[in-house]
């Protein structure tokens, strides 16, 4: 398999790091629907840090996707893609970079705006601003709105790929699918972003 992308298929560093943080994102958006739930505890506090190192690691990852993205290759469109459907992905991908670097800056200042250290799995980062009543309230409401928007995002992006997928029998799914598993994987994934979708639902009516 190859390491960079070429003109008709992502190589295996874009889809290491495009399922990873998928599958990050998509439970840090439930655990925060969660956890704001909780009575405080020890339990709530050691979820709370575990929340923050996670989003951390996201906002870190996404500026080495972005490296590699401009260094590789782009994809070539395929015939069966509509400038309709063009349109809308890149208003997905848009709305998708948008929440994953927003989201943990926008809860980084929040924290320390409220005092509350951030820590990459026990190594404390410096404040990202000073204490700030104010400014925590704004963040804590853009954090918020940024969570639903990525919700969105998450679930167009993955229509379109279905649909690319079930109704258009196209390659594009496949393209970011290794061969040995690209005939069972598409079912797992409507599988998985079936329970996303219902746990997002269930956590924002309960709210």
């Amino acid at each position: 398999m190859r390491f960079k992308n070429t003109a008709t298929e992502f190589g295996l560093i874009a889809k290491i790091f495009h399922w990873s943080m998928a599958l990050m994102m998509m439970s840090l958006l439930i655990v925060g629907f969660f956890m704001v739930s909780l009575d405080p505890a020890p339990f709530k506090f050691q979820v709370y840090g575990w929340h923050k190192s996670f989003g951390i690691l996201i906002l870190l990852m996404v500026a080495g996707r972005i490296i590699w993205k401009v260094s590789n290759a782009k994809l070539d469109s395929m015939v069966t893609h509509k400038k309709w459907e063009k349109i809308l992905a890149k208003i997905a991908h848009l709305a998708l970079y948008l929440g994953m670097i927003g989201m943990p800056l926008s809860g980084w200042a929040m924290s320390s705006s409220a005092g509350y250290p951030v820590k990459l799995f026990g190594l404390t980062l410096p404040a990202l601003v000073a204490e700030n009543k104010a400014l925590g309230s704004l963040m804590n409401q853009t954090h918020e709105i940024l969570g639903y928007v990525l919700v969105i995002a998450i679930l167009l992006h993955a229509a379109g790929a279905f649909k690319h997928h079930f109704v258009d029998r196209d390659g594009t799914l496949k393209r970011m699918l290794s061969k040995p598993i690209e005939g069972s994987v598409p079912y797992l994934l409507v599988f998985l972003v079936g329970l996303f979708f219902a746990g997002a639902l269930y956590f924002i009516l309960l709210d």
